[in-house]
């Protein structure tokens, strides 16, 4: 696989001091075997919480009509056990790794506080970046 230098479909300077994003796996220094090829981060800028995301405005425009038909009609969807575990044997984890991965989810999931959810809340943050040709 070729190595991506620059995102495909965004503008590939960060929005807040223009520094080039990297990819996160690179900026994380994963040890892992996948890279995911459509998170970018700014290395000067990364807190932990802001990447973004390199997708097209066709893939964007997917993403929102399949929510707004989530919302119209929940009863198509979906359940979040299903997704979760596909996504997991995606990933190359055995059933065994998936179970304990979703028991401890499931655990910290419980032991949250509040606060941990307002925290949660405040690191969620997605960017729309628009290329600029």
């Amino acid at each position: 696989m070729e190595k991506l230098t620059k995102p495909k479909y965004i503008n590939p300077n960060c929005t807040e001091c223009s520094t080039t994003l990297v990819l996160l796996d690179t900026l994380n220094n994963s040890e892992s075997e996948y890279v995911f090829i459509d998170e970018w981060a700014c290395p000067k800028c990364y807190d932990g919480s802001t990447i973004y995301m390199d997708w097209s405005q066709e893939y964007i425009d997917e993403i929102n009509r399949r929510a707004e038909e989530a919302t119209n009609h929940p009863e198509n969807m979906i359940p979040w056990e299903d997704v979760r575990y596909s996504m997991y044997k995606k990933l190359g984890l055995t059933d065994e790794e998936i179970e304990q991965k979703i028991k401890e989810t499931e655990e910290e999931v419980k032991n949250m506080t509040d606060e941990d959810w307002e925290e949660f809340d405040k690191s969620i943050k997605v960017i729309r970046n628009v290329k600029i040709d």
